[in-house]
């Protein structure tokens, strides 16, 4: 497979050119797609995490939000974070809003959820899931999963900062959980010895 880095536990983690494979597939989708797939990547969320965003988490008063924080009841461990959001991931959220603000009419709610689907509602973990591995199987040609993303995001991550701070992005109470979500390549390997 070229361009996949894979573990011996067999993790799938995209190479820069399926990342960016993937956002041009959900970018031609236009129903919201990109910014599920935006919002998973560089964040490294979960998917139980990001089913809840709302515009309230990521607008203040028509300002995109510098930090996205997420509650606790969201988490698996039970314990909210603030997650600082990238200029990447603030462009797509205003690109978002323009995108589907219109189409609400006047009745726009900054309590809906930023993901498409039912106002009320917006959509559904089996349906986020579904969006990611259709994307994926078309940009890509294998399975990709919303944890995919995470795992990628984290060793995205893993070639600009330390665990510790992987740790406290992703959300892990252990730094061995960490651990688990980075996948460095030979060539990280090379080039962190080249900077000695």
């Amino acid at each position: 497979m070229v361009g996949t880095r894979r573990t011996q536990n067999a993790v799938n983690v995209l190479s820069d050119e399926e990342k960016y494979k993937i956002i041009g597939h959900a970018e031609d989708d236009r129903n919201g797609a990109t910014m599920l797939v935006y919002l998973l990547l560089y964040t490294g969320i979960r998917i139980g995490e990001a089913k809840p965003v709302t515009w309230d988490h990521v607008m203040d008063e028509g300002d995109i939000k510098t930090e996205l924080v997420t509650e606790p009841e969201w988490t698996r461990t039970k314990v909210g974070r603030r997650m600082p959001m990238s200029s990447k991931l603030q462009n797509q959220i205003a690109k978002h809003y323009t995108r589907t603000r219109p189409m609400t009419g006047p009745e726009f709610s900054t309590t809906w959820p930023l993901l498409p689907g039912h106002r009320a509602r917006g959509w559904s973990i089996r349906q986020m899931e579904r969006v990611i591995k259709r994307l994926g199987s078309e940009a890509t040609g294998r399975r990709i999963t919303p944890h995919t993303l995470r795992h990628t995001c984290a060793t995205d991550l893993l070639k600009h900062t330390d665990l510790r701070t992987i740790q406290l992005l992703l959300g892990h109470l252990y730094l061995n959980s960490t651990q688990i979500y980075t996948h460095p390549t030979a060539e990280d390997l090379r080039e962190a010895v080249e900077k000695l």
